[in-house]
């Protein structure tokens, strides 16, 4: 089996790889910890083909560590160590150890554990196959995430974390007996059978079957190997894609019938992501590393955006005529989607979408395997159709179509609609006949300054951010 030119594991371990522009084009490989603890990525190529970063290293929790792919054909597999330690000048690890080594040098690892699978720059089209495999068992969740490639590039893996229901007779503990489950064993680890381990007159797949062990892998995890001669299928062939990301994932989807170019502005002392904005073609969609510590800051969609006479201008959301806003804020009426990410020891995220400044596109939030409050949040409803005739932003200005609706604020500057100086206060600050518009469409979203704390959501450790525009 092999895996991509792009690797993207969420869950707890993250691999990443991202094509440069570089004068001989390649790939970095990210690696990404999402575990609340220190894991030691290893990395094994197939036989003929460069060890890459030594064959492993430490990678601390939340951390990432990136370097370049071979810009040739390489093919090899990634897995995590995990519970390492150098005692009595001897480094040994509970689960993937490699011959008591900290750079594994081309060393295989020890089973059970969790592998990523591939194969990059195959033939004249780039081809990257990429694959997570539970042949060998499992120690952590892992994923993998094309981004940008062409062809058959969906994401792939393991989430869950099967350690709390693997069952009795496949459970490594470490130490031996009664300590704590490290692993889960494939039943050719636990038994050694021919058929479990599908070796010998069971080696063909005429005669290798799943089997009671592997189906509860299968169960939990369907889109991995799970037994030598599972179904090839699973092995996805994606050509020259690209990806990024870190702690987690911001991923943008454009499912709006036209172009949008995302924008995104940091609060102050916040670094820019992604050089503040780009463009984003209809039914794309693009991912990039959330940083590591605190941030936030504000994404919004840019519409009907053009280049003519060496200037870049949008209709909606423009953030002074750059395609990469820079830091920059945008042009109103615009919807918005607000971010606080990593706070305090919970790691905590919190996220909600306005409509304060007005609406031009749908927006939505999506969390993915966060725990605490973390809904789908925001305005699934095309408010262009139905909006009021005194908050209509028309482009061209005058008799142009209907491009984005202006807040009250904006539209009539008072400061009552604009909760300023004596309405500057949750007792003053209230709702109008102009945000309750927008709030009878998109009820989880703010519509005025002082609107509901409650909106804004608090979800710990989410795996990734989807912000999805028309929804």
């Amino acid at each position: 089996m092999a895996s991509s030119s792009f690797v993207f594991l969420t869950a707890t371990f993250l691999i990443l790889c991202t094509l440069t522009k570089a004068r001989n084009p390649g790939l970095v490989l990210t690696l990404l910890n999402n575990c609340p603890f220190t894991v030691w990525p290893a990395i094994q190529p197939d036989s003929g083909n460069p060890v890459l970063e030594r064959g492993g290293f430490a990678l601390n929790a939340r951390a990432h560590r990136s370097f370049p792919a071979p810009t040739q054909h390489w093919s090899g597999r990634i897995w995590a160590r995990t519970g390492c330690n150098y005692a009595n000048n001897r480094f040994s690890c509970a689960t993937g150890d490699c011959s008591n080594r900290l750079e594994c040098n081309g060393q295989g690892g020890a089973t059970p554990a969790t592998l990523v699978q591939f194969s990059l720059h195959n033939g004249h089209t780039d081809l990257s196959s990429y694959a997570v495999s539970l042949v060998d068992g499992f120690n952590i969740p892992m994923t993998v995430t094309p981004h940008e490639g062409k062809g058959q590039c969906p994401m792939v893996g393991c989430r869950p974390d099967l350690l709390n229901t693997c069952p009795e007779k496949l459970k490594l503990r470490s130490p031996p007996g009664q300590g704590s489950v490290v692993a889960c064993k494939s039943g050719c680890q636990a038994f050694g059978t021919d058929e479990l381990c599908c070796k010998n007159y069971y080696n063909s797949p005429q005669t290798c079957r799943s089997s009671t062990y592997s189906q509860f892998f299968k169960r939990a995890c369907p889109a991995t190997f799970t037994y030598a001669h599972d179904n090839p299928s699973l092995m996805h062939k994606c050509s020259s894609p690209r990806v990024t990301s870190s702690k987690y994932s911001l991923q943008k989807i454009n499912n709006c019938p036209f172009t949008v170019w995302p924008a995104i502005q940091p609060d102050s002392g916040n670094p820019v992501l992604e050089r503040g904005g780009f463009a984003l073609n209809t039914r794309t969609h693009r991912s990039f590393p959330a940083p590591t510590q605190h941030w936030s800051g504000r994404i919004w969609a840019r519409t009907g955006c053009t280049y003519a006479k060496n200037r870049f201008s949008c209709a909606t959301g423009g953030c002074g005529n750059r395609l990469e806003c820079n830091g920059l804020g945008g042009a109103t009426p615009a919807t918005l989607a607000q971010f606080s990410l990593h706070n305090g020891h919970t790691d905590l995220s919190s996220y909600a979408v306005s409509l304060v400044d007005g609406f031009n596109v749908p927006i939505t939030v999506t969390p993915h395997q966060g725990k605490g409050q973390c809904p789908v949040v925001g305005c699934r409803v095309n408010l262009l159709a139905t909006c009021p005739d005194k908050l209509q932003l028309r482009s061209p200005p005058g008799h142009g179509p209907v491009v984005a609706c202006k807040s009250g604020c904006q539209a009539f500057g008072t400061d009552e609609l604009c909760c300023r100086n004596y309405y500057n206060s949750p007792r003053t600050c209230r709702s109008s006949t102009y945000s309750q518009f927008f709030k009878h469409a998109c009820p989880a979203t703010f519509t005025y300054a002082h609107d509901s704390p409650s909106l804004m959501h608090k979800c710990s450790s989410p795996r990734e951010l989807k912000v999805i525009f028309c929804h």
